[in-house]
């Protein structure tokens, strides 16, 4: 059967879609994968948090270490916060990238996410198909 220019211009474009959702598939995957692995760090430093804040407040009841050392567990509790916060930041970055993002007062357009990226490439590939069938 004698198929027209049209319908295999069209039929590579489908493909070329196919291509783009697995590419963005691949991509949620990955995203996702990081994001599993930085809430791990998160919540291993969120539960170092209390013990050295703990930890901390004896050292400064008893007064039995001297007050560097004191200082010192300060310091690294301070640090453990900070890179708790950075943890979380980055955890909402990667949500974002995947799931989109709302308009709000940071954002006025808000933006379109991994997932409606593939959204949209699949109804894309339905109506190329659709389209294919008319011709």
């Amino acid at each position: 059967m004698f198929k027209s220019k049209e319908y295999k211009y069209f039929k590579r474009k489908l493909q070329s879609v196919k291509y783009a959702i697995l590419d963005q598939e691949f991509k949620r995957f990955k995203t996702l994968e990081i994001r599993e692995e930085i809430r791990q760090n998160y919540d291993n430093i969120k539960a170092q948090i209390p013990v050295i804040q703990e930890k901390y407040e004896k050292a400064k009841e008893k007064n039995e270490l001297p007050k560097g050392d004191i200082e010192r567990i300060k310091d690294e509790q301070t640090k453990l916060e900070a890179e708790r916060d950075r943890l979380e930041l980055q955890i909402a970055g990667l949500d974002r990238e995947v799931y989109g993002a709302k308009p709000t007062a940071e954002e006025p357009n808000g933006f379109d996410g991994i997932e409606q990226t593939l959204e949209s490439l699949r109804e894309l590939a339905e109506m190329v198909k659709d389209y294919m069938k008319k011709l």
